[in-house]
């Protein structure tokens, strides 16, 4: 009942957030302008790159190819950027349950998720169009086949551990404390 109740509020507070007109943070057109898919993709690794008009982006360009790629599909707009990240929002919550069954029940499951549903910092950046919900994701995929590997060490595993943390890398090179953790 309680995750319920955290769930609906959480909900409540996400599309009150994502409807609000705040507008859009410097980073975030940052963002948007280096995703473009009307640009070129030597203008997007030049926009990536930085110049005297726009700083070098911290994040590999690999987030913004797949970006640039949703846009493609779904149209190249402010709100789609949002919706991006909504999207490994609830993906990553997903990836939290399944990671906490591991070692929790359903229930307990649920509420940790709802948790991190609910957590001020999430709601936040899930209404970024900002790498963050994307690497939380990334991230939480990566934990959940350690853990895989973990409880039954194969070929299967192991390769797709390999693959996941080339990817989490790719993503975001602080990363590398995951795979020290995991090496540990």
């Amino acid at each position: 009942m309680c995750s319920v109740i955290l769930l609906t509020l959480t909900f409540f507070l996400f599309f009150q957030n994502f409807f609000n007109e705040s507008g859009y943070w410097y980073d975030e057109w940052c963002t948007l302008l280096t995703s473009d898919p009307n640009s070129s993709l030597d203008i997007i690794y030049e926009r990536h790159k930085g110049n005297s008009d726009k700083p070098l982006e911290n994040v590999p360009i690999l987030y913004y190819l797949i970006l640039r790629f949703f846009f493609e599909v779904f149209g190249f707009t402010s709100q789609n950027g949002r919706i991006f990240s909504s999207i490994f929002y609830v993906v990553s919550s997903i990836s939290i349950y399944f990671l906490t069954k591991k070692n929790l029940n359903s229930s307990q499951s649920l509420f940790v998720a709802s948790a991190f549903l609910s957590t001020p910092l999430i709601l936040w950046m899930a209404n970024e169009t900002r790498v963050d919900m994307f690497l939380i994701f990334f991230s939480m995929l990566n934990l959940l086949i350690f853990f895989s590997i973990i409880k039954e060490f194969n070929l299967r595993n192991t390769f797709f551990l390999l693959t996941s943390n080339i990817i989490t890398l790719s993503i975001y090179p602080l990363t590398i404390s995951l795979i020290a953790s995991q090496i540990l």
